[in-house]
Formats: C-alpha cells, sequence, structure tokens
C-alpha cells in the first residue's frame, strides 16, 4: 500500500511587467504553500521542482512578423510531499484555491521502497534455487555453486499519475485513490553441474 504522495503544483502567469508577473506569482505561490502547510506538509517536504521566466515574441497573425509587442511569462512549479494519503485530494482544492493554476503531478509511493525492494531480491533468488534444484532432480544430476547470478527490475512503478492544468480558484476537493503497486526484481542464476 502507498504510504507517501508527491504532488507537484505551481503558477503560470503571463503579461506585459516582467516585475509585475514575477511578483504576483510569487504571492500566489506563497499562498499555495501556506495552504499545504496548514494540511500537514512540512518545510522540509517543499522544494521547487522549476522555475522559469521568458518572453514571447508577438507576431502578427496575417503575415508572421514581429509586431514590436512581447508577452512575458512566468512559472513557479513546487514539489510537496504528503505522509496524510486522506488529505490529497484536500490539499489539491486548498493549494488551487489559495492561487495554484496548475497541477502537473499527483503519484504515491512508499516510505522505504528498497525494503519492497531487498524482500522481491531475495525472494526471486530463493524461487531461482527452487526451480534449479526442481530441473537438476528431474535430470539426476546434482548443482553445484552458482558461477553467474544477474538481475533485472527492481523499480517501483507509480499507480497513479494526475496531469493537466487546474484553473479554477475555488476548487472542490478531488476524490483521489492511491490504488496498490509491486515491486518486481528478476534474477538469472547459472549453477555447476556436478
Amino acid at each position: 500500500e502507498p504510504e507517501i504522495a508527491h504532488v507537484v503544483f505551481g503558477v503560470e502567469l503571463q503579461g506585459d511587467d516582467p516585475a509585475e508577473i514575477v511578483d504576483e506569482a510569487a504571492a500566489f505561490i506563497d499562498a499555495a504553500i501556506a495552504a499545504a502547510r496548514e494540511l500537514g506538509v512540512t518545510e522540509e517536504d517543499v522544494r521547487t521542482a522549476g522555475y522559469r521566466l521568458w518572453v514571447e515574441t508577438v507576431r502578427d497573425p496575417d503575415d508572421g512578423r514581429p509586431t514590436g509587442e512581447v508577452v512575458y511569462h512566468v512559472s513557479h512549479q513546487v514539489r510537496v510531499t504528503l505522509t496524510d494519503l486522506e488529505r490529497v485530494g484536500a490539499l489539491l482544492g486548498a493549494v488551487v484555491e489559495a492561487g495554484a493554476n496548475t497541477v502537473s503531478e499527483v503519484s504515491f509511493s512508499v516510505e522505504d521502497p528498497d525494503a519492497l525492494i531487498e524482500e522481491a531480491r531475495r525472494e526471486a533468488l530463493e524461487d531461482a534455487a527452487a526451480r534449479a534444484e526442481q530441473m537438476a532432480g528431474a535430470l539426476s544430476i546434482s548443482l553445484g555453486s552458482p558461477v553467474f547470478v544477474t538481475e533485472t527490475g527492481g523499480g517501483i512503478p507509480i499507480p497513479f499519475g494526475l496531469g493537466g492544468a487546474a484553473d479554477a480558484r475555488e476548487m472542490a476537493a478531488p476524490s483521489i485513490s492511491p490504488g496498490t503497486f509491486s515491486v518486481s526484481v528478476s534474477v538469472q542464476v547459472v549453477y555447476e553441474i556436478r
């Protein structure tokens, strides 16, 4: 079962005064982070996921030539980790209501994925040994020591993702289901034959 949620939300604005949109984006993202903090996200669990400021040259739609007008864009994305999975929907609603206008990721994981990978690896090796013993018995041969071992897999698939932008300033808490996932490790073991 997933134990933690990762949510990436942010603010994307455009305008003709770069200083103004940078200040406005900062105010919105600060308010959204404060809303996340009120729902149990700690300061250590907040990090900037991306920040961009760029200029768009406006072109005449008829001939494609620059009009001399420019539009400034700013994008500020924040990634938070939430340990109370029951509050993911409330978090999404709260950050959008506070000023975030994009939600680009909701994903789930566990606190210690390495422990799951180690368990899967141990089970894969036990399974490989049991299969090798069964084959050796059917062939009336004895197995020696392993001479070659290789592993593939070990990743933890993300069971659920939510992408796209959220525009509404007031948003009901969406129903979010973390689901379940599994870890997979495959091993190949070559034994000496006696």
